[in-house]
């Protein structure tokens, strides 16, 4: 009875003696250092947790702890600056509120953390109310609101967890704060009766001593692993938890060093940790089941009154399942999840391995890069799910043609990589095995592959490179094979090997498209003229104009050379209309110049230029700004492109020919000739393809093939006209099968600079060629 009241006494608040002053305060400077370390270190382990409320709460409980220090030292210098009575208040005041904040942290901060670090928070806690209980010992009232200010909220934080753990440590507390008031009402009796130093002392160090056993007991029925070390590193106490997760008696455990138990654990690690500093460890263990054990230790230093290292304690969580469900996810994020094969991310990962290992350093290897061919086709005909049965069936063909130790990955889309590591030492071998392995992956594509039961034929562009020893660069390797494969798409070839030619090509085209962006702006392009003339006396009766490239470092570049360039680029729209434009003025200042003596010049236009929005009012713009008449351009487009876009094309080419645009089919019969195309649109000329006349001399068929498209011509009212003339009997022949054709070709003329056109060709209605 008499406890409980002097328990309820501490209402009647009353202020303390001079000694009980002194001493609170002496005793406040040598703890509230440690306390300021210890507050940090919280904020260190919550921060990552809890984020900027962490630091929220750190500078409130810093601004009390430095408060309370600088009263102690003030008290101590200035002992008369306050009187007895308001030196109290202020102690008690600083105090309370301290503990107030720790209760705030208890009941905002803790349910955001896991359950170990609850019962991380929980420990240190009650270490810090135990140090402030020791500070505040000396006025016992101050003391015990101190411990109900803090344990009341971590009482009830601990209830409404709801885990049995937990409840069942609420309780546990419970005792521990009547235990804590018992020790501080018995300590304060004992000052009351006690005048030695010495017998202070002894009693402070039994009341440590009880702390020490109400802690034991605590982390007795904690959910995680705990135990303690001495300043050897030696286990000196371990729970229950731990002795189950490791399936071994407690007495094996307690004794050894940690880094024995814990064997990614270092002495030196350790050691650290004795210097103050808290360490995060994995750590792995095979049970005497065969089961693998993996766990995370997180070990925390102990410091004495000194701040001096006396030992650290360790946490061990069992995170074996958590680890194993992220190993599943790393698989499943390096496997392709519709062919099952290695994805991008698990082929540069099992690169990675083979080059870590030892044959890597003196053994070749063989890479392939597939690429199906008109699979887009496939997709956009037959569908998706359709694609991705082909691709399917593909990747298990390939797995099944290539026995040999391989690795079979799917970049993406249709583009698969074939490994074959570690062949053979020799390079001259590796050729022949090389083409070896090349024609088992060309067979699978041999047999038709069956969908929606009808037969389909799918082929592929394959790129080779053989590893060389000790070739770590994986993004070069899948560089190489790719320029390989397409090399082998661009020749109509199924395979191909890298080489540095290829590279040297491909930087090459990579230099003149960059290059081309100046071209334009720096007037490198210039234009030629290749005569057309009349099959019975050679007229010149017109001129085709020619794109050429003034190169300035390369020198003078034909077509073949840049105009897939400029396509791919973009930049042939704006150098077509450039064209258009200069043609333009050449005809413009040579009918100025009274020297316009031809019926038209023709330029070559893509379809795809031709179907933009504003081209027939530009052009038409074009030709009235510079006073010509639309008949003396004629606009030449490929008889490929032309069908493919038929039926938007004609729109455009009805609109411009009720102007008096001219328009010609170029490279007649070459793509999809058809009679319906030409007949519709009732263009001015068709030109017949230099393949036609290239054999002439030698193949009847030929000769048969022209004389039916000039038959066609005829009864459509086309003029023909005939490219790639390039010897006397080949316009003999011509001239035999009619001669009111017109040609152009190499007989006669190259492409020229239209200077030395002008000079050559215009003046005169007959200029003839010397």
């Amino acid at each position: 009875m008499n406890y409980f009241k002097e328990i309820f006494e501490i209402r009647h608040h009353r202020v303390v003696s001079e000694d009980t002053l002194t001493n609170v305060y002496n005793f406040a400077r040598k703890s509230l250092i440690s306390l300021i370390l210890l507050e940090t270190i919280f904020l260190y382990l919550l921060s990552p947790y809890v984020g900027d409320a962490a630091y929220v709460w750190y500078g409130i409980i810093l601004v009390f702890t430095l408060w309370r220090l600088h009263d102690a030292y003030d008290f101590k210098n200035n002992p008369k600056r306050y009187t007895r009575e308001r030196w109290h208040k202020r102690f008690v005041i600083r105090a309370w509120m301290t503990a107030l904040m720790y209760a705030v942290l208890i009941l905002f901060i803790t349910p955001m953390l896991s359950d170990y670090y609850q019962l991380l928070v929980f420990v240190i806690i009650l270490g810090m109310s135990s140090a402030e209980a020791n500070t505040l010992s000396y006025d016992y009232r101050t003391a015990i609101g101190f411990l109900l200010i803090l344990y009341i909220p971590l009482f009830v934080t601990m209830l409404l967890i709801t885990k049995v753990e937990t409840i069942i440590l609420a309780f546990l507390l419970l005792i521990y704060f009547f235990a804590q008031a018992n020790i501080i009402l018995h300590s304060y009796r004992q000052k009351k009766t006690l005048d030695s130093k010495e017998e202070k002392i002894s009693e402070m160090e039994t009341m440590l001593h009880e702390n020490q056993e109400l802690l034991h007991s605590f982390f007795k029925e904690a959910p995680i692993g705990i135990f303690s070390c001495d300043t050897k590193c030696t286990i000196v106490n371990c729970n229950e938890e731990l002795s189950r997760l490791f399936h071994r008696p407690q007495e094996e455990i307690i004794g050894q060093t940690a880094y024995k138990v814990f064997k990614y654990s270092t002495s030196g690690d350790l050691n650290r940790v004795l210097r103050g500093k808290s360490l995060v460890s994995k750590d792995s263990h095979f049970l005497p089941n065969g089961e693998e054990l993996l766990v995370e230790i997180k070990y925390f230093p102990f410091t004495d009154s000194n701040n001096k290292g006396i030992g650290f304690i360790g946490l061990v969580d069992d995170k074996t399942q958590e680890y194993k469900a992220q190993e599943q996810l790393s698989l499943l994020a390096a496997q392709d999840s519709l062919t099952s094969l290695l994805n991008r991310r698990g082929f540069e990962g099992y690169m990675q391995s083979i080059t870590k290992d030892l044959r890597y350093n003196t053994y070749y290897s063989l890479l392939y890069y597939l690429d199906l061919n008109d699979f887009k086709n496939i997709n956009d005909s037959l569908g998706h799910s359709t694609g991705d049965i082909v691709l399917i069936d593909i990747s298990r063909r390939l797995s099944r043609s290539l026995t040999f130790s391989c690795e079979i990955c799917r970049l993406g889309g249709d583009e698969f990589i074939v490994v074959i590591p570690f062949i053979s030492t020799n390079h001259d071998i590796m050729q022949e095995r090389m083409h070896h392995f090349a024609q088992k992956i060309i067979d699978i594509f041999k047999e038709p592959l069956l969908i929606n039961n009808s037969s389909h034929l799918v082929s592929a562009s394959v790129g080779m490179v053989i590893v060389e020893p000790n070739f770590k660069d994986v993004e070069e390797l899948i560089r190489r094979a790719d320029i390989a494969m397409y090399q082998a798409k661009g020749s109509g070839e199924i395979t191909s090997s890298y080489n540095t030619r290829l590279d040297e090509a491909q930087q090459e085209q990579f230099t003149l498209q960059s290059d081309l962006h100046h071209a334009l702006r720096e007037q490198q392009f210039i234009l030629h003229l290749q005569p057309i003339v009349s099959i019975t006396d050679d007229t010149v009766i017109a001129a085709e104009t020619l794109l050429r490239w003034q190169h300035p470092t390369k020198g003078l570049l034909a077509p073949d050379k840049f105009i897939p360039l400029l396509t791919k680029s973009g930049l042939l729209w704006e150098t077509t209309w450039w064209i258009l434009e200069q043609t333009c003025i050449q005809i413009s200042t040579w009918k100025q110049q009274n020297q316009w003596s031809l019926e038209y010049l023709s330029i070559n236009i893509n379809v795809l230029q031709l179907l933009e929005e504003d081209f027939a009012p530009r052009y038409l713009s074009m030709i009235e700004r510079h006073g010509l008449n639309c008949s003396d351009i004629t606009l030449e487009i490929t008889e490929q492109t032309l069908v493919e876009n038929f039926k938007n094309t004609k729109k455009v080419i009805s609109t411009l020919q009720q102007y008096g645009v001219r328009f010609a089919i170029d490279d007649f019969g070459v793509g999809y000739s058809s009679l319906s195309y030409i007949q519709n649109l009732s263009l001015d000329a068709i030109k017949i393809d230099k393949s036609f006349v290239l054999n002439i001399e030698n193949k009847v068929s030929d000769i048969s093939l022209i004389k039916t498209i000039f038959h066609i011509a005829q009864q459509f009212n086309y003029t023909l006209v005939i490219e790639g003339i390039e010897n006397e009997k080949q316009k003999e022949i011509l001239f035999n099968l009619d001669n009111n054709l017109v040609y152009q070709g190499f007989y006669f003329s190259k492409p020229i600079p239209k200077q030395l056109f002008e000079t050559k060709y215009l003046g005169t209605k007959n200029a003839i060629a010397s």
